[in-house]
């Protein structure tokens, strides 16, 4: 018989891997288990214009401050399948990585955010920070047809539909990065039941699936603005093979645990798998001029987490 545990690494597609403890530790939140932060970025821009964005040198220094701080790179299907102890030394932390939408900036250099030139992608500056810290890169992509309705003519899986496979088979190229599901229309799903939910996934998954990208795809959703769905929701994607879903916290009201961005997890994910907390980092954390005040915006994390809710933006995007 399956556990359950065994079924979520199942829908993830990943093998179990060891549970025996590293020793690391974070912020508990409770006697039994320990508090991972998963971080949420978006684009990147050499001359950040919204607090979501981030230029290829502030996310350079946000990373090589995690990794100073001891901090490890896992994914989504890491927490959720228990692998977060085998992958992490002992002595280190936990911290995931997610990215949020489709922007070209996320993979590809050289092209260009509301007509302004990236020089590096996300992908570029990632694998460069964890080779210089030892650390393997493992980060979950969060995948929507429209990447930003703010920008006409950026319609399409990064900005061009053609692109999607040349894309996914970069992301995929590094065994621990992975591509996962945000909604084709980047909807608002905060009052959607089942009958609705079902059907606004299935619509990415076959045009998903036309695209020949599904196969590349791991089932993990990612709530457009981080704001849930009605329980009824939450269990249409259980029925359509979802293995969980990422939530953004701190914010305005999102979710339903309260002011904590960490979550819950002690060799295994102790929280709702379908309401995974999660902190935006952009360059809003670094004033509102994006000058590079503050090159650490997880400095002692572990530490006071929650006196320090204000460094992060979580509208959630």
């Amino acid at each position: 018989m399956l556990t359950r545990r065994s079924f979520l690494a199942l829908l993830a597609g990943l093998p179990l891997a060891g549970l025996a403890s590293t020793g690391w530790t974070l912020s508990a939140k409770s006697e039994s288990g320990f508090g991972i932060p998963i971080t949420m970025f978006h684009k990147v821009d050499n001359t950040p214009r919204h607090p979501e964005d981030l230029s290829p040198q502030q996310l350079r220094a946000v990373f090589d401050a995690a990794w100073d701080q001891g901090f490890y790179p896992v994914n989504v299907s890491d927490i959720l399948a228990g692998r977060v102890d085998s992958l992490v030394p002992k002595g280190g932390k936990p911290m995931g990585v997610t990215i949020d939408d489709a922007h070209q900036s996320t993979v590809f250099a050289g092209n260009t955010v509301e007509g302004r030139p990236n020089s590096r992608s996300f992908v570029d500056v990632f694998e460069e920070s964890c080779a210089a810290s030892g650390r393997v890169p493992r980060a979950t992509f969060f995948l929507a047809e429209d990447s930003d309705d703010r920008v006409p003519g950026l319609e399409g899986y990064f900005g061009d539909n053609s692109r999607i496979l040349e894309a996914l088979e970069r992301i995929t190229s590094h065994p621990g990065l992975e591509a996962a599901f945000h909604t084709r229309r980047h909807k608002l799903v905060k009052n959607l039941g089942y009958e609705a939910m079902h059907a606004l996934m299935e619509e990415q998954i076959h045009q998903l699936d036309k695209l020949g990208a599904l196969p590349m795809m791991t089932r993990i959703f990612s709530y457009p603005y981080g704001i849930p769905c009605a329980a009824t929701g939450i269990q249409a994607l259980r029925d359509l093979g979802f293995a969980g879903a990422v939530i953004a916290r701190p914010g305005l009201g999102e979710g339903y645990k309260g002011d904590d961005p960490l979550c819950l997890y002690d060799a295994e994910l102790r929280d709702d798998p379908f309401l995974l907390p999660r902190m935006n980092i952009g360059a809003g954390g670094y004033g509102p001029d994006f000058s590079e005040t503050r090159m650490d915006p997880l400095h002692d994390l572990d530490k006071d987490v929650l006196s320090r809710s204000g460094l992060y933006f979580s509208k959630g995007i």
